[in-house]
């Protein structure tokens, strides 16, 4: 039994390389250890930007389209328009089986992966129950905690941070409320915030930090309260945030990690979707054009060199919440820019350098507003 590639998880990350790697002629075989379709945790915001990288339409897994954010800081609020086409709401069940099955590749769920095995021409997959598979490359898509990149020696040695989700039924006329809109809070939490993020039929309830926060469930059901959102007999279910910190050990003698395998999560926002397909997309047209030395340094020159920026903003952001909630998070200008760069039109380091001017224009137009 023998592959081109085999690509561990069927995630965003995983099931893009494999779309793209099948497109380009490659034998290409993923493995994911759950039963698919699975539920994920996540809250599944997903930039319409990541969804143009393929050459179908993904409506029949968007169960929202988002319009309107609002933003609260303690017992302040603000709602910012979000432009059209720009911001999707999905469940990660629906988008991550739609988008596997979409690339037309052999599956085997249900299987988990124990190692891998390095050969200088080759590569052996283990499963744990004893298949082994033969292949020329293997992609990482397998998480945060991913066995491919310690099997073979990759070791990022990062901190994570986790987030805390509830999936969560409410009347219609609360859900009806978020039809089109979502719904941040500040000020919770030291280094994180609160969500509300609307689904076809109900909400996704969530509370995330870049650090491993140790009062996080109490947090998110003391919110939840306050929003007299129900938490009685709530299930919640946990994931980690592979924030990105600037480590590229993320490639060695022809495996590759990608996404969350990657740590290629926003650390300002927690988006990770739309680096999950683009590093997916770097990956399997490395392969096919014979560049796999070179993933690393395209990963950041086109995702991790921005990440760091995010970084150095979300370091100032969380420690100075109600500053940047009043001066970034209120400022149309800055936030227009926030959503230029989940459309991929913008990078953080151009978005930082333009802040004093945004200063200068919001406090014009305030002005001028009452002359």
């Amino acid at each position: 039994m023998s592959y081109d590639v085999v690509i561990v998880g069927g995630g965003p990350a995983g099931a893009s390389a494999a779309y793209f790697l099948k497109k380009g002629g490659a034998k290409v075989l993923v493995v994911e250890k759950k039963t698919l379709p699975r539920y994920k945790a996540c809250a599944a915001g997903v930039p319409v930007a990541a969804l143009k990288y393929f050459p179908f339409s993904f409506d029949r897994v968007i169960d929202r389209h988002i319009y309107n954010a609002t933003f609260c800081y303690k017992n302040n609020a603000i709602t910012q328009p979000i432009p059209k086409n720009c911001l999707t709401m999905t469940m990660r069940d629906k988008f991550d089986n739609f988008l596997l099955q979409s690339a037309n590749v052999d599956i085997w769920d249900n299987k988990k992966i124990s190692k891998v095995l390095v050969y200088k021409n080759y590569r052996v997959v283990k499963t744990q129950d004893g298949k082994s598979i033969k292949t020329r490359y293997v992609i990482g898509a397998d998480g945060a905690g991913s066995i491919v990149g310690r099997s073979i020696g990759i070791k990022n040695n990062k901190k994570m941070g986790l987030a805390l989700e509830v999936e969560l039924s409410v009347p219609e006329n609360i859900l009806d409320k978020f039809s089109s809109s979502i719904l941040v809070s500040f000020g919770v939490l030291t280094n994180g915030y609160f969500w509300i993020f609307p689904k076809k039929n109900h909400l996704s309830v969530g509370i995330g930090s870049i650090k491993n926060h140790k009062s996080l469930l109490r947090t998110l059901k003391t919110t939840m309260k306050f929003l007299s959102l129900p938490v009685n007999n709530i299930k919640t279910f946990a994931h980690p945030l592979p924030v990105h910190s600037g480590d590229y050990n993320i490639a060695s003698h022809g495996v590759f990690l990608v996404g969350d395998a990657a740590f290629l999560v926003d650390p300002l926002t927690g988006e990770g979707i739309r680096h999950a397909i683009l590093s997916g997309k770097i990956a399997a047209e490395s392969i096919l054009n014979s560049t796999e030395e070179k993933y690393p340094l395209k990963i950041k020159k086109q995702i991790g060199m921005d990440l760091l920026w995010a970084k150095r903003l979300a370091d100032f952001f969380y420690k100075h919440q109600k500053f940047s909630f009043n001066f970034f998070v209120k400022n149309k200008f800055i936030f227009k820019d926030l959503m230029k760069i989940i459309s991929n039109q913008n990078s953080y380091k151009k978005a930082l350098f333009s802040v004093p001017f945004y200063f200068f224009l919001q406090n014009f137009f305030d002005k001028t507003k009452y002359i």
